[in-house]
């Protein structure tokens, strides 16, 4: 599973409303869940609750054998600039330096969980004659831009 990034930013805002809690929180109490955590309600802090959701959907994947889905990887692909993103952690209870940090605290299997920056996501593609085209507009757009003024 691909989540890309490239200006978010949270502010510390709890989404704990029974609409959400009444969805998530009995797959959360599973104990084949990969997340561990005593207190739910510190998941309903963005950036967390996507990767809450987004978690919870690629394990489901495995357990139903989705499209022969038996394993995922989650990786986050967020430039090492948007240190807004990165750096901070938006939910009160969850522990960590850094939002990879206080995200892969709460995974029972935080290898599953990779943090990316674009270049390193798609450097594997870069030799590859038909993705010259999405490399070029990737630069151009994104690496290689003038800050707006």
């Amino acid at each position: 599973m691909i989540e890309w990034k490239y200006t978010e930013e949270y502010r510390e805002e709890n989404k704990y409303i029974p609409e959400r809690y009444n969805v998530y929180n009995e797959l959360l109490k599973k104990q084949t869940c990969p997340i561990k955590i005593d207190t739910y309600e510190f998941l309903y802090y963005e950036p967390f609750y996507q990767l809450m959701r987004q978690t919870l959907l690629g394990w489901l994947m495995t357990v139903e054998n989705e499209y022969s889905c038996d394993e995922y990887i989650h990786v986050h692909v967020i430039p090492k600039e948007n240190k807004e993103l990165l750096e901070r952690v938006t939910s009160p209870g969850l522990k960590g330096r850094s939002m990879s940090e206080a995200w892969k605290n709460v995974l029972k299997d935080e290898y599953k969980y990779q943090v990316l920056c674009p270049e390193e996501f798609i450097s594997p593609i870069s030799l590859c004659e038909d993705t010259k085209s999405i490399l070029s507009y990737l630069k151009s757009r994104y690496w290689e831009s003038e800050p707006a003024l």
